[in-house]
């Protein structure tokens, strides 16, 4: 059976909602598929970061609040892919780079969006 790679670049936002931080992560996600007829079928869904492959199912990995205590509840950051639309007539500035919602309208078409919260996480071998 023949397989197909699909690789492409996920920007992600997580936010805590008890300390309201946001966190922003930069994935490569890597999805293989079957090429089985009549259509490919979706066989696994790989996240890596920094080379790193770090989830092999369709969810994204798991950030946790640099805030919170264990005892503290939820743990846990809710993901939020940004979806970027490309709007020339809207510059890029200051509330994009700083934003904290997943959605972007403006002329880098989500590619600054939440920039300022980009944090990069060493994973060791």
């Amino acid at each position: 059976m023949e397989m197909r790679i699909a690789k492409s670049t996920i920007n992600v936002l997580y936010t805590c909602k008890v300390h309201k931080i946001t966190l922003r992560r930069t994935f490569e996600q890597v999805k293989t598929y079957s090429m089985g007829n009549p259509y490919p079928r979706l066989v696994k869904v790989e996240y890596l970061e920094n080379g790193k492959v770090l989830n092999t199912h369709n969810m994204l990995p798991s950030t946790i609040c640099p805030t919170c205590k264990p005892s503290d509840i939820p743990h846990g950051m809710i993901p939020k892919p940004i979806k970027g639309r490309i709007v020339e007539h809207h510059a890029c500035d200051s509330r994009c780079l700083n934003a904290t919602g997943s959605n972007c309208d403006c002329a880098c078409g989500g590619e600054n969006h939440g920039k300022s919260h980009q944090v990069v996480y060493s994973v060791e071998s």
